[in-house]
């Protein structure tokens, strides 16, 4: 491994030090995830955060084991804003025609 220097906000660096975290294995983690062929990194609103959280906790699952949930998720996004695209397309070409 190679040792290097990084800067982080104070506030930032309280956090880490009052949650004795192991900021050296955060940054590691977050550099794998970002150069990682297979996962992906989602903001979320704090309450799903919460859900998330404690459904791992309690059932002890894996993010592998949520991807059909999450897939399944995403193919229903995209047919909702398909839906939503197609309604707009047509009000346009309404207009237009």
């Amino acid at each position: 491994m190679k040792r290097v220097n990084i800067s982080i906000d104070e506030s930032l660096h309280k956090k880490v030090h009052e949650d004795n975290l192991n900021l050296s294995a955060l940054v590691r983690e977050k550099l794998e995830d970002f150069y990682s062929e297979s996962k992906i990194t989602v903001s979320v609103t704090q309450e799903i955060h919460e859900l998330y959280n404690k459904a791992m906790a309690l059932t002890g699952g894996s993010d592998e084991e949520l991807s059909p949930y999450i897939s399944e998720a995403i193919i229903k996004y995209l047919a909702n804003k398909k839906e939503d695209l197609n309604k707009e397309i047509d009000e346009l070409l309404k207009k237009h025609l």
